[in-house]
């Protein structure tokens, strides 16, 4: 009888665990950047997810409560004001750049690489 190798997880799989894990990294800041609350903490990207080259990236996030990430999500130019004045435009810039450079991530790597940096920050991941 032949045994079967385990499957691989699917690229789908890993991108999701990475996501959740990057998340609950930067909700371990425990309370809203703007406004000081500790009530429904999210994880919010300056640059948009889609931008593989800064998803993962803990520069590119900030802990928001639900209400100011929503108020940020309908008004782009506040938030990109916001961003700038709490990271410095020349961070901003630097970002960006990162954002725009395509790379087609390891995902078993990446997916390690945040389980470890959650296990450093005391997060049960």
């Amino acid at each position: 009888m032949r045994l079967k190798k385990p499957k691989k997880p699917s690229k789908s799989k890993l991108k999701r665990q990475a996501d959740r894990l990057f998340s609950l990294i930067i909700r371990s800041r425990a309370h809203c950047e703007r406004c000081g609350t500790t009530n429904n903490l999210q994880c919010a990207h300056v640059f948009s997810r889609r931008y593989l080259g800064t998803r993962w990236n803990e520069e590119n996030a900030y802990c928001l409560c639900a209400a100011d990430h929503v108020f940020y999500t309908h008004r782009p130019i506040e938030w990109e004001d916001w961003c700038i004045k709490r990271m410095g435009l020349m961070e901003w810039e630097i970002l960006r750049g990162a954002a725009l450079i395509v790379t087609k991530p390891d995902y078993p790597m990446l997916v390690e690489s945040l389980r470890q940096r959650a296990h450093q920050l005391g997060i049960a991941a």
